[in-house]
């Protein structure tokens, strides 16, 4: 059992990068099983190497790179074969072998070594694995050799990438029957193979891809990849001299051997300047154990006991799509709470308003000025959130451009931001000149607010900040506005709806400007549009303080309900995917035109219709886009239960009448949300 000193388990902080102590358990953990390996290893004179994330960090940090919670190693085909031989007799009993051979879920070409199926918390595991109660492993990654006939290779890559494209195609269904079983038989034809029938075809395809990738020895070849690779980085091979030796490096508390042309591998894969950090979480939800944590919650839940403090939870943010509405000094509770709108968030400046109303409501989150964040002071606002039970501060950036002061103020707290159960977001803003134009600041910039969070989630060890999109400040900048919620949508946690004229920072209610022939003055439609395409979960909250200034009292009630309907009309195409992928379903569209070619060239790839629906017989027996055209009457040739309606067409109305006279149940499509 590997050894390491107390402090080992304690917070650090590297590389600006907070490293929490479960984080370190968990590599301990790993390190438990590596030994296991190295065992096995060093009985039957096996070479193994550090791989990816892992070499990475034997070279630059002498251990884990700092957010990396995983441990790769990789070896050289007839190693891994071997490898395989001896560990599956003596591996200690509690060590499982994951891979495409004998684990029918498995999709991917490696093994993986596991300490464990699921959480387990007994004493005997919790000592073994230094206090990590989750299941953790080791991946070990198969290096095969290119064969050196460039025949050879193109053969081998076309047959490497069919067969596992058949297999994850099979999985996922997007070939037809006809498509799988054409594809298949072409495959046997060319390889030999043969199907067992006990087994599912999937698993064979895999297994087949496996016996693919190592189809040359080193006699055979001059370089050497990772064949898993090929279909998407056929630029990824190495000389074999790369791999004719191995050196130990150091490695948190042990040593691990890593290939003698290291330097090599690392500038293929992270670039000449691999030396450098680069904090990125893009392989996997980190911390891996991420939903294990759950897991292990609801079983000390089951008991009515606290999760003990050794198990290192934090908090996390409860993600969830709602329509809020903010609160303003104007508006009257009783007309609010009449209409129920799901979450309220109160603005600093609205505190004694709201105190003094005698309001019902808990507030979701609170709006503070960045300046007025700086000059009451980040923990005191916080105290004020906590007390008031809000879930997240937004930091409204408007007229504001001391980012360095910001930065200074929410970095000191950072301690306190790991384990609060609250969450800041930054607003885009903007900043007015003295001639009265509105312009750009920092703030303004979807990438640079996407760093700026990304770094503060780097320092706090987990995700605490995100971005308020406020979709307002952003078109009077006259902005793409799409363009900037795709550019922040990892981060986005918040959206502020309201509109305005494009000049004049309004905060209207929605659909309220209009410019030439009715088009909208704020692209609404699209801003929900990529939300839905990104199958966002979180709050947009009507920021309309601009309404409620001028409105009279006597309005506000049906103003109000105004505002309350847009919440179900987004909602049914948030729900839109959740129609579409009913796979016991027919799409059949009922149009033809620009609205049908706008589906066609947005969702078809993923929900490819079964038929299109056109009133003109003209158009019976053609095909559009390669879908057939049918007659009304042909909807009703379809079991009611198979049918998937959509009216894809801009006369909704007299297509609604129709089919509601033909009995025939329908959705609607509007293609103003994906133009």
């Amino acid at each position: 059992m590997a050894t390491f000193s107390e402090d080992y388990f304690e917070a650090k902080i590297v590389d600006n990068f907070y490293v929490r102590p479960m984080i370190r358990r968990s590599w301990a953990a790993q390190i438990e099983v590596l030994e296991e390996i190295d065992k096995v290893c060093k009985r039957h004179n096996i070479k193994y190497f550090a791989e990816w994330g892992t070499l990475l960090g034997a070279v630059r940090h002498q251990g884990f790179v700092p957010w990396d919670d995983d441990l790769d190693i990789g070896m050289l085909r007839d190693d891994y074969v071997r490898f395989l031989h001896y560990a599956k007799e003596e591996f200690p009993e509690n060590l499982s072998i994951i891979n495409v051979y004998n684990y029918g879920g498995f999709t991917e070409l490696l093994t993986r070594v596991v300490n464990s199926w699921s959480v387990n918390i007994t004493p005997e595991f919790m000592e073994k694995y230094h206090g990590c109660p989750y299941a953790i492993g080791v991946d070990i990654f198969i290096s095969d050799y290119i064969p050196r006939d460039k025949d050879d290779e193109m053969v081998q890559s076309q047959l490497l990438i069919a067969t596992d494209g058949l297999a994850k195609n099979w999985v996922e269904e997007k070939y037809t029957d006809e498509e799988k079983q054409e594809t298949l038989n072409a495959l046997l034809e060319v390889t030999g193979f043969t199907l067992k029938p006990d087994m599912p075809i999937p698993q064979q395809l895999y297994q087949w891809a496996d016996e693919i990738s190592g189809m040359y020895g080193a006699d055979e070849s001059d370089e050497i990849t990772i064949l898993a690779l090929m279909a998407t980085q056929p630029w990824y091979r190495l000389p074999k001299s790369c791999y004719e030796s191995f050196i130990e490096m150091p490695f948190e508390n042990i040593t691990i051997p890593v290939p003698v042309g290291y330097e090599q591998i690392l500038k293929l894969r992270y670039g000449e300047n691999y030396m450098t950090p680069i904090k990125r979480w893009d392989t996997h939800k980190y911390p891996y154990f991420t939903e294990q944590e759950d897991l292990l919650k609801s079983l000390f839940e089951e008991q009515g006991l606290e999760v003990p403090a050794i198990y290192d939870m934090m908090y996390k943010e409860p993600m969830e799509r709602y329509m809020g509405l903010q609160y303003h000094g104007n508006l009257d509770n009783q007309n609010v709470n009449s209409l129920g709108f799901e979450k309220m968030e109160l603005r600093m400046e609205d505190l004694a308003a709201y105190q003094e109303s005698g309001a019902t409501w808990t507030p979701e989150g609170i709006v503070i000025k960045a300046q007025m964040l700086l000059d009451v002071g980040v923990l005191q606002v916080c105290n004020v959130a906590k007390a008031l039970h809000a879930r997240y501060i937004v930091i409204d950036t408007r007229e504001f451009l001391d980012a360095e002061a910001l930065d200074e103020a929410l970095t000191a707290e950072i301690e306190y931001f790991r384990w609060a159960e609250i969450s800041v977001y930054l607003e885009n803003g903007y900043v007015t000149t003295y001639d009265g134009e509105i312009i750009r600041s920092p703030y303004s910039d979807p990438t640079w607010l996407y760093e700026t969070v990304e770094a503060y989630n780097m320092l706090c060890g987990r995700l605490c900040f995100g971005i308020c999109f406020n979709v307002g400040h952003a078109n009077v900048l006259n902005v793409n506005l799409r363009s900037f919620v795709e550019g922040i949508m990892s981060r986005l946690r918040l959206v502020h709806m309201n509109d305005n004229d494009g000049i004049h920072d309004d905060h209207q209610m929605p659909y309220t400007f209009t410019v030439g022939r009715g088009t909208l003055a704020t692209d609404i439609y699209r801003v929900i549009g990529a939300l839905i395409r990104a199958d966002y979960q979180g709050g947009i909250v009507f920021d309309v303080n601009g309404l409620w200034e001028k409105a009279p009292v006597n309005m506000q009630k049906s103003l109000l309900e105004l505002l309350k309907s847009l919440g179900p009309e987004w909602e049914y195409y948030f729900g839109l995917k959740e129609r579409l992928g009913q796979r016991d379903k027919k799409i059949m569209l009922f149009g033809t035109g620009a609205m049908a070619y706008n589906y066609m060239c947005n969702w078809a790839e993923e929900y490819p219709p079964y038929c299109m629906i056109d009133n003109n017989k003209d158009n019976w027996g053609k095909e559009f886009f390669g879908v057939p055209i049918l007659s009304p009457d042909s909807i009703l040739e379809i079991p009611e239960e198979e049918r998937n309606v959509f009216i894809c067409n801009m006369y909704y109305a007299q297509i609604a009448t129709q089919l509601k006279g033909m009995g025939v149940a329908y959705e609607y499509y509007n293609d103003n949300y994906f133009m």
